[in-house]
């Protein structure tokens, strides 16, 4: 009888803890448009839904927040491994730039973030899975080889430089060749940004433009930099940037920059001086 017992007591352990096969996963089975006030809806993999839960952070131009409410940081996943969770719930949140999605403890204290301008490092040692997107460049076209995403904002307002972006500015003629251009409609002037979906890493960088940079009317600027929103290397960027209004400074129409930095270097010519 009590080797029944012990027995009994196995299989329900063996019946109640959940054993999977892979690796925790999680990912985005539908984004919202910009604007939208629909739920942010995806999928988890091989998790423990009684155990964890998802948190959900975005990126409002350049700050991120804790999404729904601080009241509920981390939302449930439903039985079949789905999850909703609404992302819309104050202020410009519509007009949100980068979801980000954490599975974590459902007993996790998480921090919760009012605008800081990176995901604290601890999101990620206290989740099994993430999975990030950048709603703004949902679309791609393939330019010098490599894939591309169009920068879209619709009817918000994002950086750089808080610009209205549309993809339809940018395209690439038969001779192989990228345009991007500014354009006016509904009252409203709407910049280009191209992407670059995969990342180069170190080395040198170089970029060839045809248009002369030192007639562009103010306050136009065009920029060519390197930017990651990896964790470890968040809001690190090298900027080329051409301009004849204020972002560069007269009567100067050129400028490198660093950031994180305290030595910027303008290029008034070929040569290179810092200052």
């Amino acid at each position: 009888m009590k080797t029944l017992e012990s027995l009994l007591s196995v299989l329900s352990v063996l019946i109640t803890t959940p054993v999977f096969a892979g690796s925790p996963s999680i990912q985005f089975t539908y984004v919202p448009p910009v604007g939208s006030s629909a739920a942010v809806q995806g999928l988890v993999q091989n998790v423990d839904r009684t155990t964890y839960g998802v948190a959900l952070i975005i990126d409002v131009f350049g700050g991120w927040w804790t999404k729904p409410y601080f009241a509920t940081p981390i939302s449930g996943i439903n039985p079949d491994n789905t999850f909703s969770i609404p992302y819309n719930t104050g202020g410009q949140d519509g007009c949100a730039d980068q979801f980000a999605l954490f599975v974590v403890r459902l007993d996790y204290a998480i921090p919760l973030l009012s605008g800081q301008g990176s995901i604290p490092p601890e999101y990620y040692s206290n989740s099994i899975a993430q999975a990030a997107t950048n709603r703004g460049a949902a679309s791609t076209f393939t330019f010098a080889g490599r894939l591309w995403q169009k920068k879209d904002t619709g009817s918000c307002i994002w950086d750089p430089g808080q610009n209205y972006f549309s993809g339809d500015n940018i395209s690439v003629d038969g001779n192989g060749k990228l345009h991007l251009a500014i354009t006016s409609a509904n009252n409203a002037w709407y910049c280009a940004e191209a992407i670059l979906t995969q990342s180069l890493g170190y080395g040198i960088y170089r970029f060839y433009v045809d248009t002369d940079v030192s007639n562009l009317p103010d306050p136009i600027v065009l920029g060519l930099f390197t930017y990651s929103n990896d964790s470890d290397y968040n809001h690190r960027e090298i900027d080329v940037e051409f301009s004849n209004g204020a972002v560069v400074g007269r009567p100067t129409h050129g400028r490198t920059s660093f950031s994180p930095g305290t030595r910027p270097v303008t290029d008034t010519s070929s040569r290179h001086r810092r200052t």
